[in-house]
């Protein structure tokens, strides 16, 4: 399992593994499946090794995630949400579910798999506050597919499970400890702005706490400083083995920090986290109007503001 994992690394191998059905089946087999009379799962080590090959053959390659999300007998989403919740198997099932999110997007809306993450993303938000390093990269690129997949569900998952603000300083504090990228973590500040954009664009509500939390600033900071480190997304050691395929970061920061010049430049739309009128909760980000009455009433109240900022 473990050479299965190192070879699929390689492009040309991940192809080739990843086509025979056999392997395929024989490593879901392994991480997910049971044995024996007492229906056990395999032993922790083995089912690691299998998930992270796996999660290998998955990189950058969609004919392997679909072959996995094929393999019948199988309610894989279902089974790796569930091993969020557990530390032992929680980066290996993210790994995994990460880049079937990304490469296989259409296939897991037939499966109906985004019910099942709707009810992963406030586990993975959660540990995301909890974890650094490696893990912490893995949660958040995961956050991201998912809110790319299902924006909606992000509002649930911060104001339920996190305090926003909490949760924009963990994301600042973590580019400012990346200003030079490890190849234990290459996509650290990718993984980062790429959340960010996902959750401004789809609730620009949120715009303020990520200004007022020193993102702005912190997006500056990286844009001025790139690095070699950056061109790949995966390392054995300190060679780089799999190619970054995304667009470059620069491009990803000025992307981001478009989204919050645009939102700046009309203030008075964006007050504070919610808006209270008239004794009436307005969450921007679940109901960006509302009703015709409540819509009345906000027109109001951003006209009072206008006037105010003209005294």
């Amino acid at each position: 399992m473990d050479i299965i994992a190192k070879l699929a690394l390689a492009e040309d191998a991940r192809k080739e593994i990843g086509s025979n059905k056999l392997i395929i089946s024989k490593l879901m087999h392994a991480f997910l499946g049971r044995y024996g009379p007492t229906n056990m799962h395999y032993s922790q080590p083995l089912r690691l090794a299998a998930g992270e090959a796996l999660g290998n053959l998955a990189v950058e390659n969609t004919a392997n995630c679909l072959n996995i999300l094929e393999e019948p007998g199988y309610k894989l989403i279902k089974d790796l949400k569930d091993m969020l919740w557990h530390d032992k198997y929680r980066y290996v099932a993210a790994t995994l579910l990460q880049n079937l999110c990304a490469h296989s997007r259409d296939k897991m809306h037939t499966l109906d798999a985004y019910e099942h993450l709707s009810y992963a993303l406030p586990v993975v938000m959660g540990n995301i506050m909890a974890v650094e390093g490696k893990q912490m990269e893995t949660l958040i690129g995961l956050a991201s597919q998912i809110c790319n997949s299902i924006p909606e569900c992000i509002v649930h998952s911060l104001e339920s499970h996190l305090i926003v603000s909490a949760f924009v300083k963990k994301m600042v504090n973590a580019l400012h400890a990346n200003k030079k990228p490890s190849p234990e973590y290459p996509r650290m500040r990718r993984v980062i702005v790429e959340l960010t954009i996902s959750i401004i664009e789809s609730h620009p509500c949120y715009t303020n706490i990520f200004i007022e939390g020193g993102m702005m600033e912190a997006l500056s900071k990286i844009e001025s400083i790139p690095s070699k480190v950056e061109r790949y997304m995966i390392f054995l050691g300190n060679a780089g083995v799999v190619l970054e395929s995304g667009l470059p970061l620069p491009n990803i920061v000025s992307r981001a920090k478009g989204l919050f010049d645009s939102a700046t430049r009309t203030p008075e739309l964006i007050v504070g986290h919610r808006l209270f009128i008239d004794d009436i909760s307005l969450c921007c980000c679940n109901e960006p109007y509302g009703t015709e009455a409540i819509f009345n009433q906000l027109g109001k109240k951003v006209e009072s503001l206008h006037r105010a900022r003209l005294k």
